[in-house]
């Protein structure tokens, strides 16, 4: 059973603590089961700047509920839940008003820059996102609107790659393999190569990079046309987004479909090349 809480908040000013509205979107077995939404009286000023992104200022709230007043409906939702957000903006402005050390939280960006390799580095706003995947965002910086869509980007996440929520936490929170490039030594018999690593080895990849430059290798960070060398170790199938091979690998594989040649090795193979 798939579920998770998908929560956003928008603030009156730069003060993270500052919350003035919740949203709040319950998804389940790949649906939007419930939602809530509230205006919140942040007991701050309101900057103009945010006034102006969100629409909500002091008379919008001079009614609402404070934070403390809402700690126990907040926590019916948090408690036992995977909550998730997008970006790790609302979990440190919650993290003023509530104890969070006892909540499993999910950063959605992080999914999204790993699950698709277009946004790995820029362009993975959550407004971006929702027009690239033809999600709908109805009204954005409204903290329940964004909530939803973030759910359902999500859900679009799990769908592209067929794991469970579990699963791709696990993706979302691994900590990324180092990236290493290095020049070869001219010296070294394999002057002129160009090598590329993937997959975990029984050495570190700095390790491994190390050796493989003293052999003559250039080591590249990823696969080009100029790769001639890919070295494959142990592939985690929790890393692979669903796939059967990684990124890499696959790209070598269309290369070499293309008329490039690139050896692939194992780490076996690797070793006694360079030994």
């Amino acid at each position: 059973m798939d579920k998770f809480i998908v929560v956003d908040v928008e603030t009156a000013n730069a003060n993270l603590s500052s919350i003035c509205q919740i949203g709040i979107a319950v998804f389940e077995n790949g649906e939007l089961i419930e939602t809530w939404e509230t205006l919140v009286n942040p007991e701050d000023y309101f900057d103009g700047f945010n006034v102006s992104i969100h629409g909500i200022d002091e008379q919008a709230v001079k009614d609402a509920p404070t934070i403390s007043q809402l700690k126990d409906k907040i926590d019916s939702y948090f408690k036992g839940n995977l909550v998730c957000s997008y970006s790790f903006f609302d979990k440190n402005a919650f993290s003023h008003h509530l104890d969070l050390h006892d909540i499993r939280w999910l950063d959605i960006t992080r999914v999204v820059r790993r699950v698709w390799d277009e946004f790995s580095k820029s362009g993975y706003g959550l407004s971006n996102i929702c027009k690239k995947k033809k999600i709908k965002l109805t009204q954005h910086h409204n903290a329940l609107s964004d909530a939803i869509s973030a759910g359902l980007v999500l859900l679009e996440a799990l769908s592209s790659t067929s794991l469970s929520i579990d699963e791709i936490e696990k993706i979302a929170t691994a900590k990324p393999i180092k990236r290493i490039s290095l020049e070869g030594a001219e010296t070294g018999k394999w002057f002129g190569e160009v090598l590329v690593f993937t997959g975990e080895l029984s050495v570190s990849r700095k390790q491994a990079a190390q050796i493989a430059s003293e052999a003559g290798f250039e080591i590249s960070a990823g696969v080009t046309k100029k790769t001639t060398f890919i070295v494959k170790g142990y592939q985690d199938s929790t890393k692979l987004n669903g796939k059967e091979i990684s990124s890499k690998e696959q790209k070598a594989l269309d290369l070499i479909s293309k008329g490039h040649s690139i050896t692939l090795l194992s780490e076996s193979d690797f070793l006694s090349l360079v030994s």
